[in-house]
């Protein structure tokens, strides 16, 4: 399956996250209270779980919307990750016009069924499937600093 046109891209995408539910909730790891200082790998697997668990929840939300328009109801966790998911994809189809594009216009949903495959394939599954892991590293590196500036013993 092809793309839509770059600048259609942009636009859906710009669309999307104008409009998809928001939520201030963040995923934070849960540390261990005993004293004990949690590793780095079981941080970002927390992290990886608490995306993997709110899977279902956003690919079914992004094809609703498209094909719709309404998004559902969602908690905060799927919130979350959805708007991970259009942010990421936000970054790869970056946000100006490239020289020479013909301007474009992008009503809202409901789209056809190849633009929806794409707002779903473009956002959701490319962040699950690449983005993913990345994304844990760095939010668990960032807990594991704090982790070892706040734990008793931890010299600083």
């Amino acid at each position: 399956m092809d793309d839509p046109p770059p600048g259609w891209c942009r636009l859906a995408l710009e669309l999307a996250m104008q409009t998809a539910p928001r939520t201030a909730w963040c995923p934070e790891p849960v540390y261990d209270h005993a004293g004990e200082w949690l590793p780095l790998a079981a941080i970002r697997k927390q992290l990886e779980d608490m995306a993997g668990g709110a899977k279902k929840e956003v690919i079914t939300a992004a094809l609703g919307w498209a094909s719709t328009g309404v998004w559902p109801r969602l908690g905060n966790s799927p919130a979350f990750f959805l708007r991970e998911a259009i942010h990421a994809a936000q970054g790869r189809y970056h946000t100006g016009a490239e020289p020479g594009e013909a301007p474009t216009t992008v009503s809202p949903p409901p789209w056809s069924v190849e633009e929806t495959r794409w707002f779903t394939s473009a956002t959701v599954e490319v962040w699950y499937e690449h983005e993913l892991f990345c994304w844990a590293v760095g939010i668990a590196e960032e807990a594991f600093e704090l982790q070892e500036e706040s734990l008793p013993g931890s010299g600083r």
